[in-house]
């Protein structure tokens, strides 16, 4: 019996929801160490620290809202998704070309780095792309 696109993009939608959780779950052990080995002083003398602690949870709680959304195929979790990879997109498109124009000459784009880069962007606009397709908007839609 033939699979269905509806059941494949199901599969893939779970797929992609593991990923999510697997990043989410790296943030967490970010935050983690984060919270563990760096000194408590630091906190009340540079508030920048601050950040840096959350920024690995914000990120990990909002891969955890994906991948309970994708399960659950879920509208939210579709837009969640696209404003989260398109953030990523935006944040390595202006950091590369910051670290472009700032030194050009510690920032050598190479072969490995330039494949690296386009893989990167590839997946995340791949994935925008995937989100954006109709029947993938129907699944998650119902």
């Amino acid at each position: 019996m033939k699979p269905t696109v509806r059941e494949i993009v199901k599969t893939l939608l779970i797929i992609i929801a593991l990923l999510y959780a697997f990043v989410g779950v790296t943030s967490l052990f970010s935050f983690l160490s984060f919270l563990i080995y760096v000194p408590k002083q630091e906190y009340a003398e540079d508030p920048l620290t601050l950040i840096w602690l959350i920024m690995p949870l914000l990120n990990s709680v909002v891969c955890f809202l994906i991948f309970y959304a994708f399960l659950r195929l879920k509208t939210w979790g579709r837009r969640l998704a696209i404003t989260y990879n398109g953030l990523w997109l935006t944040y390595g498109i202006f950091a590369s070309i910051g670290g472009l124009i700032t030194d050009p000459r510690e920032f050598r784009l190479t072969d490995l780095p330039i494949l690296f880069l386009i893989g990167v962007f590839a997946l995340l606009g791949g994935s925008i792309l995937f989100y954006l397709w109709r029947e993938v908007r129907e699944l998650m839609a119902a």
